[in-house]
């Protein structure tokens, strides 16, 4: 019955027990395969049903993270650069796609040989000219590594062996910064998402020159427990930061009543215990925030 609902149903969905991430009835679910035209991003989008992350986008008929794309909304403009390092299904690789338009660039990282094809599934599908895709992790040096990830959430594939899911994968590990092509980072502005689920600090580490450039701005998940598998820490992630000259913001969500979701900042330290989201901002690069980029203390 649940596999049957029409988009938008997520309220039913969870009362039904269909938003359970481990429900594995999803498998057998009929149309488990699903495509439809998400207004808001202005692209079509192909799920499957069995992944937690696909029933959670396609239900409620709204992807789940709104705050980067508001964040890609507020720093980037027409021919800027966007670079999606874990991009997953490349969501919000559509979205900077669009956002930079066709005399920007998009760069599209993503390890996972499985949910790449998805990725580059959706690039072709919505004929994005503009974006480069690349089938490899990204860390401090280049080596042969596995990421380890559940598969019925194609989000929680990692390099870092978090214990969230039993599959493995014998993935491409390449330095950062060697994945970066220069054309992207002339751009008058910049924003790096990094999604990496743990393997954060050794991302920024491979990319110590890139975030010397005035022009970056970078949007950064911390999972404080993931990262100490790897032995990094948030004192050392906070240590590089401000090494390199960059401010710490922390995004606020604000429902407005006619401009729907907006994000305050404030400054202060990262979360040493929860998984939180983060802005970096250089001295220069503040400015893309406008009065946001000052923070708040």
């Amino acid at each position: 019955m649940i596999s049957r609902l029409p988009l938008g149903q997520i309220r039913l969905l969870t009362a039904l027990g269909g938003g359970r991430q481990d429900d594995r009835r999803w498998h057998n679910a009929s149309r488990r395969y699903r495509v439809f035209y998400d207004k808001r991003l202005g692209a079509h989008i192909s799920v499957d049903l069995a992944d937690w992350g696909g029933r959670w986008y396609y239900y409620p008929a709204r992807y789940y993270d709104s705050f980067n794309h508001v964040l890609i909304e507020r720093v980037l403009d027409a021919g800027d650069a966007f670079i999606d390092i874990g991009a997953n299904v490349g969501i919000h690789t559509l979205k900077g796609s669009s956002r930079v338009g066709v005399s920007g660039k998009v760069l599209a990282i993503e390890p996972n040989p499985e949910t790449f094809q998805t990725l580059q599934l959706h690039t072709a599908l919505n004929h994005r000219k503009n974006v480069i895709t690349k089938n490899a992790g990204a860390g401090e040096t280049a080596s042969v590594m596995r990421i380890h990830g559940d598969q019925l959430h194609s989000g929680t594939y990692s390099l870092v062996n978090h214990g969230h899911g039993q599959h493995q994968i014998e993935v491409k590990v390449e330095r950062t910064s060697d994945l970066i092509e220069e054309d992207l980072l002339r751009r008058r502005r910049v924003l790096i998402k990094i999604d990496v689920e743990g393997f954060e600090l050794k991302v920024l580490r491979g990319m110590l020159q890139v975030l010397e450039r005035p022009n970056i701005v970078v949007s950064l998940e911390v999972t404080p427990e993931w990262m100490a598998l790897v032995g990094d820490s948030v004192d050392q992630l906070e240590e590089l930061v401000a090494r390199l000259g960059y401010r710490v913001l922390h995004p606020t969500l604000m429902r407005h009543p006619f401009r729907g979701r907006e994000y305050s900042f404030r400054t202060g330290p990262i979360d040493r215990r929860n998984q939180t989201d983060v802005v970096l901002v250089s001295q220069s690069s503040a400015a893309f925030l406008g009065d946001y980029g000052q923070g708040e203390m």
